[in-house]
Parts: structure tokens; sequence; C-alpha cells
């Protein structure tokens, strides 16, 4: 009998990346990517190696002008993610973060262009066995407390002064727009690709793009998760897109076990574990 541990968000955050580069178990997927995936700079260097649409980044010491959103390390769901609109307002908070302990130093942080559309999160599996990638699903985040404070008037929320947050609290299944479907997968293909030239064997299994589409329908990737992600739990029973390739049900945890019994069928098990 032999073991094979997946990887997903809470094992990426609470284990911490030197026991999970460390770990004496088989992990499914490319264990080196944690690594990248906890560096946020990485991450997006990765992304532009892909020739992925990204935000801008910004320098601590370039000069902010507009709506940036600061994210810290890590997979935190979103928390302690905040909105700034100058150099002033983002240095004052992170040096309370630092002092709260949530960072070590501001360099950890980035600085994102704050992109107006709808965030939608794209659930991928690329198969080593049979040399594809398929598009499994797609999510929305609901957010607290952003997405609530939506519902309030902007004379109210100037009044309030609330410093909205992005603490992720559930899931919503997304059906994409079908003209959308081509530039996807076509990401996805790209991530995929230029995985390989930044860590070795290049992404196993689950991963997730993490964008923001605008009202010209342009989708740009703020993020990255090389593993299984809180979305897919939206589909235990399976996807309209996973169905379309399996002609069945298929979450992503048995599209990992069928990847898993196929490699032992052909003898690739070694390859699909890091």
């Amino acid at each position: 009998m032999s073991t094979e541990f997946p990887q997903y968000g809470s094992f990426v955050e609470y284990v911490g990346l030197e026991c999970g580069e460390s770990i004496n178990v088989p992990l499914f997927g490319t264990r080196s990517l944690l690594r990248v995936e906890a560096d946020q700079k990485l991450k997006m260097l990765l992304l532009m190696k892909a020739g992925i649409p990204t935000p801008r980044v910004y320098e601590l010491s370039d000069d902010v002008r507009g709506p940036v959103i600061v994210k810290l390390p890590g997979a935190k769901g979103g928390k302690g993610y905040f909105v700034a609109s100058s150099n002033s307002e983002i240095e004052a908070k992170l040096r309370k973060y630092i002092e709260d302990g949530l960072l070590r130093s501001p360099r950890e942080a980035i600085i994102q262009e704050y992109i107006v559309g709808v965030t939608a999160y794209f659930h991928y599996f690329y198969s080593l066995v049979l040399n594809r990638l398929e598009l499994l699903g797609a999510d929305i985040r609901y957010e607290s407390d952003v997405d609530g404070l939506r519902r309030l008037p902007v004379g109210i929320l100037e009044e309030l002064g609330i410093d909205p947050t992005f603490t992720v609290v559930g899931n919503l299944p997304l059906v994409l727009r079908e003209s959308l479907l081509p530039k996807i997968i076509e990401y996805g293909r790209r991530f995929v690709d230029a995985s390989r030239s930044m860590v070795s064997p290049g992404v196993i299994g689950p991963l997730c793009l993490e964008s923001v589409i605008d009202r010209e329908l342009n989708v740009k990737v703020f993020e990255f998760s090389g593993r299984i992600v809180a979305g897919t739990n939206l589909y235990i029973d399976g996807s309209p897109y996973s169905y379309l390739y399996w002609d069945q049900p298929v979450s992503m945890g048995r599209r990992i076990a069928i990847e898993v019994r196929l490699a032992l069928e052909k003898g690739l098990l070694e390859k699909i574990v890091t």
C-alpha cells in the first residue's frame, strides 16, 4: 500500500513552507511550487513569464496614484488585504502589520493595481498521464466585508469611514460566458508551459488562476494557486465542464483519484508525485 498527500490551502498555510518541502510523504503535485506560491513576487514573475495579462505591480518606492490592493504572503484567504490610494496609507498600514507580527518586512507584501470588475477563479487540472489541461470549474469568492458594504449608498460608506476587508467567507458557483473559454484555456496552457521553466517538473494536477474580468471582457490574472482551492468544494458532484471530459460527475478529488489509477496502470506513479 502506498500513501500520497494532495496539496490544498490549509496545508500550505498552516503546515508551513519548511515542513511542506521536507515532509517525508510523497506529495501529489509539485513540491517545489510551494516556495513560489509562498512568495508573492515569485508568483507574479511566473505569471509574467507565461505571458498572462496581470495588474500592474508597484514597488514601495513607486509613486502610487489611484486605488491599489495590498496583499500579505501565504494562503490567508484574503485576510489582512486592504485597498489604499497613496504611499502614506500603504506605509502606515504595513507598519501596523509589522508591529502586530503579521509581517516581518514591508517587502513581503505585494502592491497591485486595483481593477474594477468581476473576480473569477478558474479551476484546472493538468494531467501528466494524458498530457492535457482540463478546465474543471470556476467560482466567485464571497468576501467580508467588502461584498456586504456594496449594499450601502456611497454617502453612508463615507460617513461610516469603514476600511473594507477581503476575508473569504464562502464561494459561489460560476458558469462562464462561452466566448471567454478559449482565452481562459489558453492562459491555463501558458501557465503549465511556463511552470516547467521555473520549477521541475512543472505543475502537476490541480491549479487555479485567480482573475478579474472587466467590462470589456479583458481577463487579468492577479494570483494563482498551484494546488486544490476551496472553490472546487462547490462541485462535489462535478461541474458542467468536468462532465464534458468524463461523461460522469467528477469532482477535483475524484479527478485526482482517476489520475493516480491511470498512472498506476501505465507505470507512471513516480512521475505524478514529488
